[in-house]
């Protein structure tokens, strides 16, 4: 989960309001089932309820958007956000039974789950050090010969495929470098779930831990791996919740397995729907790579100047970790069908020749921030700032009866502390700056602006908002953090 820091409360709140409503309409195209003629739109817009843990906004957000583009509005999806999350059992399993009865008409789950529920189909997709790269990813997703029948072996859960799309790279973070399986021995390595992960860290000799159980978060607390090695995990999430304070070392060019998005459907979605959502599945997959991959290289570039140590895994190191992985793949090639998608993923990673996507830090430069002095600053502010800033009675500051802050600036990072114990996790992030504007981005991707001045030894930030959708209540919350009063540069 992200940590919740006193900067980017806005941020969530931003984020929240802007996926909204979007729409959908229909198509001849159907990836999972053959060809449906088309049919024209079933009457005035129609609501159908997405089942969402709320982990993917931006994948789903560019899905959305092609569903709207294709429908004209005549199919609307509502997102049901964090659903199960509070229930018992695994999330994703939760929301795959969900949708079987009937209590959502949509739901995703990435591919690694399916196993839980006895559908293998998917193995392939996540086989480790098989899928290493956004390009490859995308090409296998392409492939009707290896996706459909993935798609359609849901009709055994009572589930109608929609499509897979893309999804983020998974990486090795640990409190030590990871390389050869010599190196994971005795590891307790924190996963999301599936058999078929689990197996695959057991073959490096690493200790798996579920860090999804009883439909909470185990070992994840606030950005701290408790009882935690490490974990596999993406640039995004890492830098979402900050897991690289705990873990500093990520193994930059060991790609493990991607975590594809399988959407999916009950069976109260009618033919002409499901046609129309699959086209638009379809048409999303290369915006969503897109996406995933410039969200990868923002956030990496912000945690690359925050602790993060990105390591290189010897050409011996690979080889060992895929002579471990071999046990892993007999099991995969014992079943006819996924033995069959396997050898059309080696067919395509063969024809493509594309290398491992691996992510250094030294093309990271920092950001241009030298016109504001580095240091340390501090500022108080209290009730009255923050009502005369807009925020409501009840806001932490008001309740606290003031905050105290202090603002760390170094070569184009920053870090925000502050004494309410609501927010007991500093804020951090990069900064740029322009003649007299400032951008400030939190280490999630939020953005806060402002003018900025500095005289005798206080930095003053005046007009400081939330561009973009966020509500106004946002920029209250910014205004009152950054522009109540001067920032005194600590001696």
């Amino acid at each position: 989960m992200t940590r919740v820091a006193l900067l980017i409360v806005v941020v969530a709140v931003a984020a929240a309001v802007a996926l909204g409503t979007n729409a959908f309409d229909s198509s001849e195209s159907d990836r999972a089932g053959g060809e449906h003629p088309a049919e024209p739109p079933a009457g005035p817009a129609t609501t159908l309820t997405l089942a969402d843990l709320g982990d993917e906004l931006e994948v789903l957000q560019v899905f959305a958007e092609k569903v709207e583009g294709l429908s004209n509005g005549t199919l609307r999806i509502r997102r049901e956000i964090n659903w199960g999350r509070r229930r018992r059992g695994e999330g994703e399993v939760n929301l795959i039974h969900d949708v079987q009865a009937g209590k959502a008409d949509l739901g995703w789950a990435g591919s690694r789950a399916f196993d839980l529920v006895d559908d293998r189909a998917f193995g392939p997709l996540h086989a480790p050090m098989m899928i290493d790269s956004y390009a490859l990813e995308l090409k296998v997703l392409e492939d009707e010969g290896v996706v459909r029948p993935m798609l359609e072996s849901l009709d055994r859960l009572g589930l109608d495929g929609v499509g897979v799309l893309p999804g983020p790279l998974q990486r090795p973070l640990a409190t030590r470098r990871l390389g050869a399986p010599a190196d994971w021995s005795g590891m307790r390595i924190g996963y999301a779930g599936g058999e078929q992960i689990a197996r695959s860290l057991r073959a490096l000799g690493a200790r798996p831990r579920i860090t999804v159980a009883s439909g909470k978060f185990t070992g994840l607390d606030g950005g701290k791996l408790t009882g935690l090695d490490g974990l596999v995990s993406h640039v995004t999430s890492i830098a979402g919740n900050q897991y690289h304070h705990e873990a500093p070392y990520l193994t930059g060019n060991v790609v493990l397995w991607p975590r594809p998005l399988v959407l999916f459907a009950a069976d109260t979605v009618t033919p002409a729907q499901l046609a129309v959502l699959r086209r638009a599945a379809d048409a999303s997959a290369t915006a969503v790579g897109d996406e995933l991959r410039s969200t990868e290289n923002d956030q990496l570039a912000v945690i690359c100047h925050h602790e993060l140590k990105v390591v290189v895994a010897s050409e011996s190191a690979l080889a060992k970790l895929r002579q471990a992985f071999e046990p892993v793949y007999t099991q995969l090639e014992a079943d006819g069908e996924t033995r069959s998608a396997l050898a059309g993923i080696e067919r395509i990673a063969s024809s493509l020749g594309e290398p491992t996507d691996a992510v250094s830090c030294e093309d990271q430069a920092p950001p241009s921030a030298a016109a504001i002095p580095d240091g340390t600053y501090e500022v108080t502010i209290t009730p009255r700032d923050a009502l005369r800033a807009g925020l409501p009675p009840n806001h932490p500051i008001v309740r606290a009866g003031g905050a105290h802050f202090t603002l760390k600036l170094q070569e184009g990072n920053y870090v925000v502390g502050g004494d309410l114990g609501e927010h007991p996790h500093p804020s951090e992030g990069t900064y740029s700056v322009y003649r007299d504007r400032i951008e400030l981005t939190t280490i999630d991707g939020g953005l806060t602006t402002a003018r900025w001045s500095f005289e005798d030894g206080r930095l003053r930030f005046e007009d400081a908002s939330v561009p973009g959708s966020a509500p106004p209540i946002a920029t209250r919350y910014a205004r009152a953090l950054w522009s109540s009063h001067p920032w005194t540069k600590v001696p």
